[in-house]
């Protein structure tokens, strides 16, 4: 994309969020695990953008040059969970609905009772985890995938 098209696009579809809003990742090597210093959100400048990808081909760097306001976000990871209940507490919302799903059915359940609720959380438990873990596994191998896919172009 040069320039010209993107300053074309703009004035066809002045709402375009796509030109306006978008976010790109710039890992600084594996500091998943350690602690995060400074602030989770901050401003950043143009200066930063261009010298994080100064090594992109030239269209990655015309699109750069669209960013109008510029922020740095610190990326979480959450490490592995080992549960995701306990007595009457869950965690829900991991992957996707199927979670709120699941543990409504078990909650609904006749024969579920105030007094056997860390029970049938312990079901949900048993079901849900060791799916939520792969996805949250799949997940970090697909981003260390793109990352490679990005370094390597």
């Amino acid at each position: 994309m040069s320039v010209n098209s993107v300053e074309k696009l703009s004035k066809i579809d002045p709402n375009n969020v796509a030109l306006k809003d978008f976010m790109l990742f710039c890992g600084k090597g594996k500091k998943a695990g350690t602690p995060f210093e400074g602030r989770w959100v901050s401003d950043a400048s143009p200066e930063e953008l261009e010298e994080a990808y100064q090594d992109f081909k030239p269209d990655v760097k015309h699109l750069l040059k669209c960013a109008e306001k510029l922020s740095r976000w610190a990326l979480h990871v959450v490490n592995e969970l080992p549960l995701i209940t306990y007595d009457r507490v869950a965690l829900i919302g991991f992957f996707d609905g199927m979670d709120a799903f699941v543990l409504g059915r078990l909650l609904a359940h006749p024969l579920t009772t105030l007094f056997n609720v860390p029970a049938a959380l312990k079901a949900y438990q048993d079901v849900r985890l060791p799916f939520a873990q792969f996805i949250a596994h799949g997940s970090e191998r697909m981003s260390q995938f793109a990352c490679l896919d990005i370094m390597m172009g």
